[in-house]
C-alpha cells in the first residue's frame, strides 16, 4: 500500500515500513468474517493522517471484488469506541446493551465496512474496546461484515504495523529522460527522505524550508538542512540527548557494545533520535541527528559513524547498482577485443583456479546446471585490472576510470551528492556513444 506525496515539487509514491503486512491484511477482505477483523496502526508525524485513511481506503477497494458494497466511517473515538460508532451509525436509543449492539450489528451486516478510529495515544485499549464489540455482537446473534482500522501515535507498540517510517517506493534516476529540473526535484524528495530518518511529517516539515532553493543549489539545500538539524536536536529532551551521547560512546569504545548497548539502543529509539530504514535490520542514527552532532563537533568520537549515517542509503544503492551494471557490460564487452589478453590477468587467473577447486566463495552462488557458471577466467576480471592491461581502453578522465572511481568512492561510502548523480549518468552517456 503505497500513498501518493509531494516534496521538493516532485510527486511519488511513498512506501510505509509495514505497508506490505497491512497489504496483505487487507487482501485477506478481514471485513468478511476473517479471524483478525481489528488492526492497528501507528501513524508518522505531522499532518499525514488524511493521507494515510485515504491509502486504506484505496487498499480495501482495491481488494473488495464487489467495491459497491464496500462502505467507510472515520470515527473521533475521544473516550469509547460504542460511543463514537453509535453516533456515527445514527443509531436510535436502546434501553439495553444487548439491544444496542443488534441495532448495531443488523446496520453493520448490510454491506462490507471499514471502520477507522483515530485513537490518539491510547490505541490498545481502543483496540481491545473493538474486538470486544465485535465478539459481543456475535454474542447476541448478530454477524457484523466489518473490520477495523486503529491509527495511533507515539511509541511503537509489539501489535501495531509501523507507518511511522518509510520511503520513496521509486528510484529517481528514471527522471533525468524527464529532464534535469525534474531530475533535481526528484533529488531533493529523496535527500528529504532520508534527512528525515523516513519520517514523513519531518520530511514534509524540511520540505516547507526549502522552497526557494533552485535546480543544482545544493550548498543552499545544505544550508537548510543544517539548520532544521540543529533547531530539531534543540527540541530534544535532555535526558534523551544523555542517552544519545552514552549510545555513541559505547559504540566508540572497543568492546562497548557488549555494555548496556540493547538498554541504550531502545531509550535512544524511544527518543526518537536512533531509526531503522526500510528494509533493513540494523539501527543508526537519525540523518538529521547526525548531522547536527557533526556540526556542532567535526571530530566527534563517534564520527565515522555518523558520517556513514549520512549517506542516503537508497539513492547509494540505485546508483551503485547502475555502476555494477555499466561495469558488468563494459568487462564484457572488453573481451571482444582484447580477450588475447586473458592469460595476463594474474588476479582473475587464480580465482578461476580456485573456482575450480571450489575453494572460492562464488563457487556455492550457483545452483547445478546452471548456464550461467563461469567458463574462462575472464568471468573474475576486474574492471582495473583489465584497464592496467589495455590502457587504450581509458586514460585519466575517460568514462572507464571515472566509473571505476565512481563505484569505488560509493563503496566506501562517500556523500552521495548532486554531483555523484550528474556523473553517473554522464558516464552511462558517454559509454553509450563511445
Amino acid at each position: 500500500m503505497n500513498v501518493p506525496v509531494t516534496l521538493a515539487g516532485y510527486t511519488a509514491r511513498w512506501r510505509f515500513r509495514d505497508a506490505h503486512l497491512f497489504s496483505a491484511w487487507m487482501a485477506s477482505r478481514p471485513w468478511d468474517e476473517t479471524l483478525t477483523r481489528v488492526a492497528m496502526v501507528r501513524l508518522p508525524s505531522g499532518e499525514c493522517e488524511r493521507l494515510v485513511i485515504e491509502g486504506i481506503q484505496r487498499a480495501a477497494r482495491a481488494f473488495e471484488p464487489d467495491a459497491a458494497r464496500l462502505r467507510t466511517e472515520v470515527l473521533e473515538a475521544g473516550d469509547a469506541f460504542e460511543g463514537a460508532l453509535r453516533a456515527a451509525l445514527e443509531l436510535p436509543p436502546a434501553r439495553t446493551r444487548p439491544e444496542q449492539l443488534r441495532n448495531a450489528g443488523r446496520i453493520l451486516s448490510t454491506a462490507y465496512w471499514l471502520i477507522i478510529v483515530r485513537a490518539g495515544e491510547d490505541a490498545l485499549a481502543m483496540r481491545d474496546e473493538a474486538q470486544e464489540f465485535l465478539e459481543s455482537c456475535v454474542k447476541v446473534g448478530e454477524r457484523p461484515t466489518v473490520c477495523i482500522v486503529v491509527l495511533h501515535h507515539g511509541a511503537q507498540l509489539a501489535e501495531a504495523r509501523d507507518f511511522s517510517v518509510g520511503s520513496l517506493a521509486d528510484g529517481i534516476l528514471q527522471e533525468a529522460e524527464r529532464g534535469l529540473d525534474r531530475l533535481w526535484r526528484a533529488f531533493v524528495a529523496s535527500r528529504l527522505a532520508w534527512e528525515a530518518a523516513g519520517n514523513l511529517g519531518d520530511a514534509q516539515e524540511i520540505d516547507s524550508l526549502v522552497g526557494g532553493v533552485g535546480q543544482g543549489g545544493e550548498g543552499s539545500l545544505e544550508q537548510v538542512l543544517n539548520r532544521w538539524a540543529t533547531h530539531r536536536l534543540a527540541r530534544i529532551p535532555e535526558e534523551g540527548k544523555r542517552s544519545l551521547g552514552a549510545y555513541l560512546g559505547i559504540k566508540s569504545a572497543p568492546g562497548g557494545e557488549k555494555r548496556d548497548g540493547a538498554r541504550l539502543d531502545a531509550e535512544v529509539h524511544r527518543a526518537g533520535l536512533l531509526w531503522r530504514p526500510v528494509g533493513e535490520q540494523r539501527s543508526r542514527p537519525s540523518p538529521w541527528v547526525a548531522r547536527a552532532l557533526l556540526l556542532a563537533e567535526p571530530m566527534h568520537e563517534a564520527r565515522h559513524l555518523l558520517r556513514a549515517a549520512m549517506v542516503n542509503g537508497p539513492l547509494a544503492n540505485e546508483i551503485l547498482r547502475r555502476c555494477f551494471d555499466l561495469e558488468s557490460a563494459l568487462v564484457a564487452s572488453a573481451w571482444v577485443g582484447h580477450r588475447d589478453l586473458e592469460g595476463q590477468l594474474v588476479s582473475a587467473q587464480d580465482l578461476w583456479r580456485r573456482f575450480l577447486a571450489g575453494r572460492l566463495q562464488e563457487a556455492q552462488y550457483y545452483p547445478a546446471d546452471c548456464p550461467a557458471r563461469p567458463r574462462d577466467a575472464w568471468s573474475f576480471a576486474s574492471l582495473g585490472e583489465v584497464l592496467e592491461l589495455a590502457p587504450g581502453l581509458g586514460g585519466r578522465g575517460s568514462p572507464a576510470v571515472r566509473l571505476l572511481r565512481l563505484r569505488n568512492a560509493l563503496a566506501h561510502g562517500h556523500y552521495v551528492g548532486w554531483r555523484v548523480v550528474r556523473d553517473v549518468l554522464d558516464i552511462e552517456d558517454e559509454l553509450a556513444r563511445a
